[in-house]
């Protein structure tokens, strides 16, 4: 598509914050000669610098790590069981009814 002409994105959209060993490569990448493109060597060793100089992210802990490091009480105290029908049985409501043996 790019060797065509069809495919030709439109740098001007990049943030400005993108690094500029990146936005190189990205003109490379969509350069309309085939001789000019980058090579797959060229882009994997491009990206991979380019991964390297980024700012890491570090996760943080969350609260409930913090917070619960022992067990605590209200833990263990399970929730009431919800009230079931008394007739549990496949007759005891009306709108499921078969008429006949199941």
């Amino acid at each position: 598509m790019v060797g065509r002409g069809y495919l030709k994105p439109d740098l001007s959209n990049l943030r400005r914050d993108t690094p500029k060993a990146l936005r190189r490569l990205l003109e490379e990448c969509v350069n309309y000669s085939r001789d000019k493109r980058a090579q797959f060597s060229e882009i994997l060793a491009a990206v991979e610098n380019v991964s390297r100089s980024l700012p890491k992210i570090h996760r943080s802990v969350s609260e409930p790590t913090l917070n619960r490091t022992q067990f605590q009480e209200e833990m263990f105290f399970g929730c009431a069981s919800p009230k079931t029908p008394v007739n549990s049985q496949f007759g005891a409501f009306p709108l499921f009814v078969t008429g006949g043996v199941i």
